[in-house]
């Protein structure tokens, strides 16, 4: 499975992830492999919380590390 989300191999082995109604075919194959690939790299935002009118921080997972985005040097 690994291989074919990192397209280094068949992706055969994502058959199993398909729908039942769904056929199985090339195209069907790389829609859910961009599918899992997607919910891997950005998973859900948790729902906001009961005071939706204020500013909330919601924790989305692991924080990039410092230099990996932008440069806040002048």
């Amino acid at each position: 499975m690994r291989d074919a989300l990192t397209a280094n191999g068949c992706l055969a082995p994502l058959a199993p992830l398909l729908p039942a109604d769904e056929k199985v075919s090339p195209v069907t194959l790389r829609d859910i492999a961009i599918r899992a690939i997607t919910t891997l790299v950005f998973p859900d935002v948790p729902p906001a919380g009961p005071e939706t009118g204020k500013r909330q921080v919601r924790d989305t997972g692991p924080s990039r590390s410092p230099g990996l985005c932008c440069s806040t040097q002048t």
